[in-house]
């Protein structure tokens, strides 16, 4: 399947399953720093989400992340292990491999 994204770049979209858009604040932990995103779609396997400012050199594609569905800092959220499929110029997609206590 392919998809055009925001920047009108063509992404090829690999997931089979059901996509379901959401808006929600999350936060994704990579290398000890916490960036506020927005979830923009989910699936059984994975999401899609902005983040704001990001420059694509940051993350790459295999890198491992943290997952928060929760940005209030006065909640202690849970965090979730994904890992990068995906970054372009406006989203990340991450694949959801467990549970981080």
């Amino acid at each position: 399947m392919m998809a055009i994204n925001a920047a009108g770049e063509k992404i090829t979209c690999k997931r089979s399953g059901t996509r379901f858009d959401v808006e929600q604040d999350i936060i994704i932990h990579h290398k000890g720093i916490k960036y506020p995103s927005k979830m923009k779609n989910i699936s059984i396997t994975g999401l899609i989400a902005s983040i704001p400012g990001l420059s694509p050199d940051t993350i790459q594609p295999g890198d491992a992340c943290g997952l928060s569905f929760s940005s209030d800092p006065k909640v202690k959220a849970e965090i979730y292990s994904s890992k990068v499929s995906r970054v372009d110029s406006s989203q990340i997609a991450l694949n959801f491999l467990g549970f981080i206590l």
